[in-house]
């Protein structure tokens, strides 16, 4: 059977007396190193066992023969005899001498094999248990024996009094005789044991005991009712005699009457009626029983107090009702004393009574709390009977159940070192009570869970769960699974107790609580497993994997979904073989319930493969390589409504992780059936198709299969009467559609379905809604058309709207893109948003909102602040400025958002949008420090989009307008070298504001040391390429380039020079003869002028480059700013040198220098 170990062990098999000699430390040694096998399959060695009790030697000692034994053992045989017990040879003598080596040996081998020593005691608690059990019976026997001859005299003394009466006694049945009845006592007269051999009794023979109960003398009444309560005990054939002959309402009226001895009779009869039977304690209601509890409960007689508290407890359980009427009589405060000062029955019925109101309400319980049941049910649990602390256990439980306070007032009464002791010696139902306390107490709380462990819980549950019952291995799961939940140190110690083969066990044997509490105390331990724990072996992990998959074959589909949960996780500590193990070990068997012919089969197979691929990609390419996705499909096909539900779920799961398998669904012909499931299935089913169909339309080849297959009206129609959530799926997969399509077949789609899908937008229903706007934002940016319908089926206000009311990061990024698109193509869009009062959401949303949703935010803001100085000082005013800036400077903000939407072109733009126009915004722009960013944003290493870098140069250029210390810090944040670098690699559009923002930057107040940096950082020589013959530029560019150029030729000589050399003397003189009336001819006059300023030399160069004719033309046709510098650039030529002076008089220029 364990052939490694005896290759390990060349004396394993052999007889103990066959073993050669060796020291017991060797033996310890050869038994401690039996490799991987489990410990519990590793046997006791024989010299480790005494031959007199056969059991494991705790003081071994030595004959003077050389044989080792138990001291108490020995001692008892040599008390009498003088002989060898192996051998049988008389001793020369009978000293014993203490074997050390042997004991420090077994001591050794207990250390590593715990559960010896624990078998050991727990057999002596079985011998202990089974000699208090014999003497248990022998009292009963006794007291049987007393209880029939009372029967006997019951019986008597209620015919005579019949007869008294004038009534006639049944001849039948015959109570008495000892072979009739067998009566477990019960104090207080009260019986609630089995009957043995008992005899019928039928509704005639009940008659005249009810009659006597219901007009004879009380103390006749009295008697019937003790009668009522002997016979009916035990019975329920007896117990419906009575109610049928109507027992119930004069026994309810007798609890009120002066005769302790009726009520006590009445009350124990009633509990015997009541007992088992929900019909019967209803009928007791009925007849009004629930009044006089309360003062039955404060009873002067003992058993009155008992069967009181028993009758509360029988007749709330599970009514919540009766319970609130019982507790507002009062019963709460009696029954806690009753639960203090009662007798050892009164205690447990008291505490029974309490765990029964407890769970109805928990105001009952909160209000129990606050009196003090906590800590007297603790005292119960430590010195009451079994049944008593079994009880209180679960009263604890049912106070302390959804409730973290009441948890807490049971753990600070004492109740955690109570629960240890039961779980240690407690058995059966009150070692599972304990556990299902213990459960409600670590709940939710590391705190309390910390506790537990320091308290010893862990030693006893787990041996609970190795040998207790049913019940309680399914409770001690419970509390493990609790334990370890989000604690890799709380799983490793569980582990290192021994936790995990109890665990796997009750996987395969225990019962549907147990299995399901057991698969999710492994899922927890396999989730804090790492591959170096120590405690936790490689081979532990690769035998958890047998148990878990035949689990899949038990008929327990709640158990089911959990499975590849553990595998992943156990497979997850041995990171390059988890694929591996989830493909061969765990994918078949649920493969194959996919095909298999039993509906629900398949549909749970389809569920637990849905799991497996939610979990990660690794399990969903693991099951797409399986072959699921055929089946799945077969399973739209033919299975029943849930099995079809969760093949598209599956499906859905599959899609959504990778393209190909999506791809992999639609050729296997998935598309058909989903959209027939859309049409006819249930609302879930439609809903699940829908989603799936959402996952697959994530392409756009894939968009054009399921366009061909009629998939646009039937996801219409979906948005139009399905569900809620049906509608918003359909909406998803519609908004894939669109994001596929032409411009003209979105404009269709708006067209028709914009009204309801605004609609859809006010269901209430966050992944709807957010369906919904997404949908909306698809079909206005894909065009002009589709955004104005989308305009006129009223979507700006509802858009509004739930931006202000979504908590969804992906919501609210969707209403604000949808709302930007809109407001692009239409001015009435954005003055309809500004109504709905969006400036204040958009602000809200940019400080706080998800990075895609702050950057679709800025880009609705930039669109609302375009050309209204109104508008933008609203937005200013709402403090967007300071979130923009705060987005520009966070480290994702230069992330896309969807399309071809660029987060830091929306973010400068907006910014350029704002600051213009007004020194006060760019002032708070710069203030927020915005000036920094813009430029950071601008270089190299950065890469900007051109829309980004040319609103980032924009926003610059704003800023720098009107003031010299903005201006300088623009320059001193690095922006030029940048701005050059647009100038010869940008796009026109990047050129132009390129040129615009070193012309704002170089003029103004104080420019000369800006002039200096700009040439410095090599602007001249691209600002005249731009101005190059064949070159398109727009005129903004040329006219930005040419009053650039004026402003750098303005200054010192050398940097005159430098504009010539550069070459802009030809260009500046070609704009000039161009157009005599444009502004750029003014600016290239301006620039000439200074440029032949101070030195004949260069007046002399710009004289003989052609300027003369286009001066004077300027001057004689030009606006008046023309003409002005015109006739200071004559001048300035003429100045100095008549033969100047002469040419341009030639000219025409006369005037001019007039």
């Amino acid at each position: 059977t364990f052939p490694g170990l005896a290759a390990r062990n060349p004396w394993f098999g052999q007889s103990r007396t066959a073993q050669p000699r060796a020291s017991w430390r060797a033996m310890a040694v050869l038994a401690a190193a039996t490799m991987e096998l489990p410990q519990k399959q590793l046997p006791v060695p024989d010299g480790f066992l005494c031959p007199i009790t056969q059991e494991v030697m705790q003081e071994p000692v030595c004959t003077c023969d050389g044989h080792a034994y138990e001291r108490e053992a020995i001692e008892a045989w040599l008390q009498r005899n003088r002989t060898s017990p192996l051998t049988g040879l008389v001793l020369p003598s009978l000293a014993l001498t203490p074997n050390h080596g042997l004991r420090r040996a077994i001591t050794a081998f207990l250390e590593a094999r715990p559960e010896v020593e624990r078998a050991r005691l727990a057999q002596q608690d079985l011998q202990r248990a089974v000699e208090l059990r014999e003497q248990e019976l022998t009292g009963k026997i006794s007291v049987q024996e007393e209880r029939i001859s009372l029967l006997e005299t019951h019986t008597r003394r209620l015919t005579d009094q019949l007869k008294s009466h004038g009534l006639e006694p049944s001849p039948s049945p015959t109570l008495a005789g000892e072979d009739s009845f067998l009566w477990p006592s019960s104090p207080g007269g009260g019986h609630s044991g089995e009957l043995a051999q008992a005899p019928t009794l039928s509704v005639d023979a009940a008659r005249p005991l009810v009659a006597l109960l219901a007009g004879g003398p009380p103390a006749a009444g009295a008697a019937a009712a003790a009668a009522v309560r002997d016979v009916a005990a035990g019975s329920s054939e007896r117990v419906a005699a009575f109610v049928a002959a109507r027992a119930l309402p004069p026994l309810v009226k007798m609890l009120q009457d002066s005769l302790p001895e009726g009520r006590r009779n009445a009350a124990g009869a009633l509990r015997c009626l009541v007992l088992g039977s929900q019909e019967n304690g209803e009928a007791v209601v009925e007849a009004g029983a629930l009044a006089p509890l309360p003062r039955l409960l404060e009873d002067d007689c003992p058993d009155v107090r008992v069967h009181a508290a028993a009758l509360v407890r029988h007749l709330v359980s599970g009514s919540d009702q009766r319970a609130a009427t019982l507790v507002d009589a009062g019963v709460l405060k009696p029954l806690l004393t009753l639960l203090q000062e009662g007798s050892p029955e009164g205690r447990a019925e008291a505490a029974g009574a309490i765990r029964d109101l407890a769970a109805t309400s928990g105001e009952h319980a909160a209000g129990l709390v606050a009196a003090g049941a906590c800590e007297s049910l603790v005292q119960l649990m430590q010195e009451g009977s079994a049944d008593g602390r079994a009880r209180a256990a679960g009263a604890l439980q049912a106070l302390a159940t959804r409730s973290t306070d009441r948890a807490a007032g049971a753990l600070a009464a004492g109740a955690l070192t109570a629960l240890v002791r039961r779980l240690r010696e407690g058995g059966g139902e009150e070692a599972a009570e304990a556990a299902r306390l213990l459960c409600s107490l670590v709940a939710g709380s590391e705190e309390r869970k910390a506790e537990a462990l320091e308290a010893g819980v862990l030693e006893p549950l787990v041996q609970l769960l190795d040998s207790g019952t049913f019940e309680g291995r399914a409770a001690a799961a419970g509390v493990l699974w609790r334990l370890v939940y989000g604690s890799q140190s709380r799983a490793t110690t569980v582990m290192a107790a021994g936790a995990l083969w109890p665990l796997m066990r009750l996987v395969e044997t225990g019962t549907s609580e147990g299995c399901m509490n057991a698969v999710l105390a492994v899922q927890n331990l396999a989730n804090g497993l790492h591959e170096k724990t120590p405690q936790v072996p490689l081979s532990v992990i690769d035998r958890s994997f047998g148990p878990l998959l035949r689990l899949l074959r038990k008929s327990l589909p709640e158990v089911h979904a959990q499975v590849p949960a553990m595998l992943r996780s156990l497979g997850s500590s041995l990171e390059k073989r988890a694929v591996q193990v989830i493909t061969v070990e765990a994918l078949r068997p649920v493969v194959r319930l996919v095909e298999d012919e039993t509906p629900g089969a398949r549909a749970e197979a389809a569920g637990t493969l849905r799991n497996l691929v939610a979990s990660s990609d690794t399990s969903a390419a693991a099951v797409s390589a399986a072959g699921i996705i055929p089946p799945l499909v077969q399973l739209l096909s033919r299975g029943t409504s849930s099995g079809r539900s969760e093949a598209a779920r599956a499906l859905q799961s599959l899609a959504c992780r990778s393209g190909e398998r999506a791809a992999a669904a639609v050729v296997a012909g998935a598309l058909p059936p989903l959209l027939q499931m859309a049409e006819d299935a249930s609302p879930e089913g439609r809903t699940h198709a829908a989603a799936a169909l959402r996952e697959l339309a994530s392409s756009p080849g894939r968009v054009e299969s399921l366009v061909d297959a009629g998939g646009v009206p039937v996801l219409s129609r979906l948005i139009e009467d399905g569900s809620p959530e049906a509608r918003g799926a359909a909406a998803g997969a519609l908004r894939n559609v669109v994001a596929g399509s032409s411009e003209r077949a979105i404009a269709a789609v708006a067209r028709s379905l914009s009204g309801a899908v605004v609609q859809l937008l006010a269901s209430g229903v966050d992944d709807v809604q957010d369906e919904a706007a997404g949908l909306l934002w698809g079909l206005a940016a894909g065009s002009e058309q589709a955004a104005v319908a989308v305009a006129e089926a009223g979507a700006v206000a509802p858009l509004v709207s739930f931006l202000g009311s979504s908590s969804s990061p992906e919501g609210c990024t969707r209403a604000a893109g949808a709302l930007r698109s809109i407001a692009r193509y239409m001015e009435e869009a954005a003055l309809a948003a500004l109504a709905a009062d969006a400036v204040q959401l958009l602000v809200r949303l940019l400080e706080s909102g998800a990075v895609a949703a702050r950057v679709e935010a800025a880009g609705t803001i930039a669109i609302l602040a375009r050309g209204s100085d109104e508008r933008r000082a609203s937005l200013a005013s709402a403090g967007a400025i300071g979130p923009l800036v705060r987005l520009l400077e966070a480290d994702h903000a230069a992330e896309g958002t969807s399309g071809e939407s660029d987060g830091q072109a929306e973010v400068a733009m907006a910014l350029r949008e704002l600051t213009a126009g007004s020194d006060e915004r760019a002032a708070a722009a710069d203030a927020a420090g915005a000036i920094q960013s813009l430029a950071d944003m601008l270089q190299v290493g950065r890469s900007p989009t051109p829309a980004a870098a040319a609103a980032a140069a924009g926003a610059l250029r704003n800023m720098a307008e009107g003031s010299c210390k903005r201006a300088n810090k623009v320059v001193a944040a690095g922006a030029l070298g940048a701005l050059v670098l647009m100038l010869e690699q940008g796009t026109p559009e990047c050129s132009a504001v390129a040129a615009g923002t070193i012309r704002t930057l170089t003029g103004g107040e104080e420019p000369g040391e800006r002039k200096a940096a700009a040439v410095s950082a090599g602007a001249l020589e691209p600002l005249v390429h731009l101005l190059e013959v064949g070159r398109e530029i727009s005129a903004e560019c040329r006219s930005s380039t040419v009053g650039a150029l004026r402003n750098l030729s303005a200054g010192p000589a050398e940097r005159k020079a430098m504009v010539l050399r550069a070459g802009a003397l030809e260009p500046l003189v070609r704009i000039l003869s161009e157009n005599s009336c444009s502004l750029d001819c003014v600016e290239a006059t301006g620039a000439l002028r200074n440029l032949a300023t101070g030195s004949d030399e260069r007046k002399a160069l710009v004289l003989g480059a052609g300027c003369l004719e286009p001066l004077v033309r300027l001057f004689e046709e030009g606006p008046e700013e023309g003409r002005n510098e015109a006739a200071s650039c004559l001048r300035n030529l003429a100045k100095g040198s008549q033969e100047r002076r002469k040419s341009i008089l030639a000219a025409g220029g006369t005037r001019a220098l007039e």
